[in-house]
């Protein structure tokens, strides 16, 4: 199955609001379904980011720029259809660092008050 970042991140999204839907309704599990809304709330936000620096480069995506490029010139020598199917190893950077590369790279300011929320819940999943 392959998805599309945004069609992950929106699944993720949805993940997140079924598992909060009927929660006033739930005597048991609550927590189970707090937890589970937490982490899919901070995959969908970190996907939704990465999906933004891809939109400027596809490259501000990952971890080791430079293991990328190698990855991307193997693929178009190769004829495949993106850098994961002759690396699969490649890293992509997680929410924090896509936000530093949005606000440094792309000149994308995200709202301080979003990150602080970001972060907050980011603890919380921890």
């Amino acid at each position: 199955m392959k998805l599309t970042l945004l069609e992950t991140g929106v699944d993720s999204l949805k993940a997140t609001y079924n598992s909060l839907e009927d929660i006033d309704f739930i005597l048991e599990g609550v927590e189970h379904r707090v937890k589970d809304s937490i982490l899919s709330l901070n995959h969908a936000n970190e996907i939704l980011f990465k999906l933004l620096l891809k939109q400027r480069s596809e490259g501000l995506v990952f971890v080791d720029m430079e293991a990328y490029m190698n990855a991307k010139a193997e693929m178009n020598s190769k004829e495949k259809n993106n850098a994961f199917e002759v690396k699969p190893g490649l890293q992509t950077v997680g929410f924090s660092e896509a936000i530093r590369r949005l606000e440094l790279m792309c000149d994308i300011e995200v709202c301080s008050f979003l990150k602080r929320s970001l972060n907050y819940l980011k603890q919380k999943r921890n």
